[in-house]
């Protein structure tokens, strides 16, 4: 399955894609680090990035739209804030 994490970077979105790329999921984080870290994403053991990260915030739908249509989740999970 292919998800979306708004909100990826926060307390429970972070927890939610450490599990899903845990599980071997296909993990994508939009994220405006309004209330959330980047040291919250989950990274492998060389310090990359588990998960694709996009910067931009969910109430600008045009951003918002084309990361949906890169990414073409399965499965859109919302934790931001907003």
């Amino acid at each position: 399955m292919k998800y979306l994490i708004t909100g990826g970077a926060g307390f429970i979105g972070s927890h939610l894609a450490e599990y899903l790329t845990d599980h071997h999921q296909d993990v994508a984080i939009l994220d405006d680090f309004s209330g959330g870290f980047l040291d919250n994403i989950p990274k492998s053991s060389d310090g990359l990035f588990r998960c694709r990260v996009y910067t931009g915030s969910i109430t600008d739908r045009n951003f918002t739209d084309m990361v949906v249509r890169e990414e073409r989740p399965d499965i859109v999970i919302h934790a931001a804030d907003g």
